[in-house]
């Protein structure tokens, strides 16, 4: 027996699981959503808190190797850092833009700076999550220095 229930972007899957000795419930991961040429400016280059782009193509098999560890990655930056996801077959436009040629393609998008920092090819949890600490260290530090 399951059940999902959806607020705003996040997905909160509930599964409700019997066992010879009892029941036990099980939380999903969040649901990154999706943006396009259409809405790429506003939810990535004009967004207050630091956004990574999953850009992605639906035939790419390492894409979607690193689709559920991005889902738990969002939940765990939530607040920090924002996850969004582009279909770069649909958004051609946005790929061309940020010469996006190969996939998985990450780009983390930080207030303030003009070019992303990026992670091309399969990059298992750790791999992401060093990648991220690394820029939100780098983005801190150049921020402390212009407060000088």
């Amino acid at each position: 027996m399951s059940r999902s229930w959806r607020f705003g972007s996040f997905a909160l899957a509930l599964s409700l699981l019997a066992t010879g000795s009892g029941l036990f419930w099980t939380a999903a991961m969040a649901e990154i959503p999706a943006v396009n040429d259409k809405t790429f400016k506003k939810e990535v280059n004009e967004s207050r808190m630091p956004v990574l782009v999953d850009f992605y193509t639906k035939f790419c098999v390492p894409c979607k190797k690193m689709a559920p560890v991005l889902e738990d990655l969002a939940t765990e930056y939530s607040g920090k850092i924002k996850f969004v996801r582009v279909d770069a077959d649909e958004a051609e436009k946005t790929a061309a833009l940020y010469d996006v040629e190969m996939y998985p393609y990450l780009a983390l998008f930080l207030p303030g700076e003009k070019a992303p920092l990026v992670a091309v090819g399969y990059k298992n949890r750790d791999q992401i999550k060093d990648f991220l600490e690394r820029s939100l260290k780098t983005q801190k530090a150049k921020a402390e220095a212009k407060g000088k």
